[in-house]
């Protein structure tokens, strides 16, 4: 995409399509994956598969300026980044996938993070709200 801007135009013209096609692609491998346990051929097709689904991912929020924050509050191209943060998440906590795609989830995770909320100086508190909130639920859960 760095030379190719007619390509570049399309992607950003056709953005909301796009992240919906990846983030239909990414369910539909991890479902079939799963389906196919033990057969470590064809998941291992799948987990190539996966693994370029979420570079695509991070690929298009690092180069398509479409991403601007105050472009994507409420919008269809929102709700497709929830969604395919939903689906990075669920990646992370999978130990059925392979550790690169747990890591490169993780990277996804924390730039789609960053792409999407703003200020930026607030990530931290976010991040740390989130975690120590389950991790005192978690404290109480076990004293009673």
């Amino acid at each position: 995409m760095e030379n190719f801007d007619l390509g570049r135009t399309s992607v950003n013209n056709l953005l909301e399509n796009v992240l919906h096609f990846l983030q239909k692609s990414l369910i539909e491998i991890s479902e079939e994956n799963r389906k196919l346990a033990g057969n470590h051929i064809v998941q291992t097709q799948l987990m190539n598969d996966l693994l370029v689904g979420i570079r695509v991912s991070v690929m298009l929020v690092q180069k398509i300026p479409g991403f601007q924050r105050s472009r994507l509050k409420s919008s269809p191209t929102w709700q497709s980044m929830c969604e395919l943060l939903s689906i990075f998440t669920k990646f992370l906590t999978d130990d059925d996938l392979l550790q690169t795609i747990q890591s490169t989830s993780g990277l996804a995770v924390i730039l789609f993070i960053k792409a999407m909320f703003h200020p930026p100086e607030k990530i931290p508190d976010l991040v740390s709200t989130s975690l120590f909130k389950n991790y005192t639920l978690l404290i109480i859960r076990h004293m009673f």
